[in-house]
């Protein structure tokens, strides 16, 4: 860190290009600031959660306690599961648990370059919690406080680096995973003095090529606090009933087979043989292809195994 002539947030990739590509001889391990070995613990505690399953096993949810990635689902019938039935989940696969540990530990090493590259990094994993009122809140813990301002660190496809860096932004018919509410989430519990409530960063790696960029969420009316707020509100109701909610999504026709197939957010669900009684899985040369109405078998080798075994088929096909 340089406290003497202290760096902003808009140079922090330059910066730690800069970093990768410079001798950097002056750099000793046993010099490391805290921080640095902070993020250091974090990459063993990656390790650790996933050796002992601490995240990825199906766990009771108590209504009324949310985290901030609920708030990010838009599909409340997929909460009312995960908080009533979650026994009812698909089992997490080896090749996918390794894929998150992955991403995670891609994530804590950007970090670690964005201090050695000499900038304010703080509240590594730090828990916010907002109190809804009539026993709700909300939790979360934030990736990281780089030069005051809140940033979420994500590793993601080429194909999404290079359509959230060419707007500049993750832009809300672009958020498929519910970021920018997560972020507005951070924004609207932070009471830290000095860290800002109002702009936030997304830190974004292309997991594939290495490409770094810095993105702010579309800032809009929906990921205000008061909207925050009535968000966990809505889930806490949906969460509460005794039946689960409407689906959110409808089925998409097959090409021109006449069948009907699950869309994306529903073939990623770990819930779906749950939702939809009576899908039929087939592995095609792109992967699984969930049908919900099947009027023309397909040429292709249907999966009965309905536990999430049908992911490693389509793995050992690709």
């Amino acid at each position: 860190m340089n406290p003497v002539n202290p760096k902003h947030i808009n140079t922090l990739i330059e910066d730690v290009y800069e970093l990768l590509c410079s001798p950097n001889e002056h750099i000793d391990e046993e010099h490391l600031d805290t921080s640095v070995k902070a993020a250091l613990d974090n990459i063993g505690k990656v390790f650790i959660k996933t050796i002992k399953r601490e995240e990825s096993l199906p766990s009771d949810r108590e209504i009324g306690k949310y985290w901030a990635s609920d708030l990010g689902t838009d599909c409340f019938r997929k909460l009312w599961y995960k908080f009533n039935i979650p026994d009812e989940a698909e089992t997490l696969l080896p090749h996918t648990l390794n894929k998150f540990m992955f991403g995670s530990l891609i994530e804590e090493s950007v970090l670690m370059l964005a201090i050695l590259a000499g900038h304010r990094v703080e509240g590594l994993q730090e828990v916010h919690e907002l109190n809804i009122g009539d026993d709700i809140t909300v939790r979360g813990r934030t990736d990281a406080i780089i030069d005051g301002y809140i940033v979420d660190v994500k590793s993601c496809s080429s194909f999404a680096f290079k359509k959230y860096t060419k707007e500049k932004a993750i832009k809300k018919e672009d958020d498929n995973f519910g970021y920018r509410m997560q972020l507005g989430f951070y924004l609207a519990a932070n009471k830290t003095p000095g860290v800002s409530r109002d702009k936030g960063y997304f830190l974004l790696q292309d997991k594939t090529l290495g490409h770094l960029s810095l993105v702010e969420p579309e800032y809009g009316d929906d990921i205000k606090p008061d909207a925050i707020r009535q968000r966990a509100l809505d889930i806490h109701k949906a969460v509460s009933s005794k039946t689960p909610p409407p689906r959110l999504y409808r089925d998409v026709p097959e090409g021109k087979s006449g069948n009907k197939k699950l869309g994306v957010a529903c073939s990623y669900c770990d819930f779906k043989h749950v939702c939809w009684p009576g899908l039929r899985t087939f592995i095609g040369y792109k992967g699984p292809v969930y049908l919900t109405e099947v009027k023309r078998v397909p040429r292709m080798v249907e999966v009965t195994n309905t536990n999430g075994e049908e992911s490693e088929a389509a793995s050992e096909a690709a």
